[in-house]
């Protein structure tokens, strides 16, 4: 009897070494995966000047009142939307979902003290269009606008598709016309 109890702790202390052993090998996999993942310094150091200069940028545009370079400048967006036909988080949703808004460098903020610009959409009483304004945040400076027609739900894409293309335009430096 003696001896079937001697195995069975055996056994149980071996299960205990095991379960032990898998825990260690566990966090050091962990481990392994955080620092292979942790980003280069340079790179974050990098990351905080490019934003300096985007914000030192923002703020000559924001001086000389200049709608297209506000325009190119801003990164934080808010939606704001005075119509119950359209919710703000489903503009923020088809924002969001077109890739080039994220290529433009556009965030989505839920803070409207600190966003760059404001989306503010409404509906025109009685009909399907919607129009809509981009203002920056600080000059209140009309930045882009626009006026979409919806029938079925449609009106988020076509909102997030004019502005993106509005941002675009205001972000791709034109080419310089030859004097004659």
């Amino acid at each position: 009897m003696r001896a079937g109890v001697r195995n069975g702790i055996g056994l149980l202390i071996n299960a205990y070494q095991l379960a032990a052993i898998c825990v260690l090998l566990w966090l050091l996999i962990v481990a392994i995966s955080l620092f292979l993942t942790e980003p280069a310094r340079g790179a974050t150091r990098q990351a905080a000047g490019d934003e300096d200069a985007q914000r030192h940028q923002l703020a000559a545009a924001r001086l000389h009142k200049d709608p297209q370079a506000i325009l190119a400048a801003a990164r934080l967006v808010y939606v704001r939307s005075d119509t119950g036909y359209m919710k703000r988080k489903s503009l923020e949703g088809a924002l969001q979902g077109r890739r080039e808004f994220q290529q433009l460098g556009l965030v989505i903020t839920k803070d409207s003290g600190d966003a760059d610009l404001w989306i503010e959409v409404e509906r025109l009483p009685f009909t399907v269009e919607f129009p809509f304004t981009v203002i920056d945040s600080k000059t209140r400076v009309v930045v882009a606008s626009g006026k979409v027609s919806s029938l079925f739900g449609t009106v988020y894409g076509k909102i997030a598709d004019s502005f993106i293309k509005q941002a675009r335009a205001a972000r791709t430096p034109q080419p310089q016309k030859a004097k004659p």
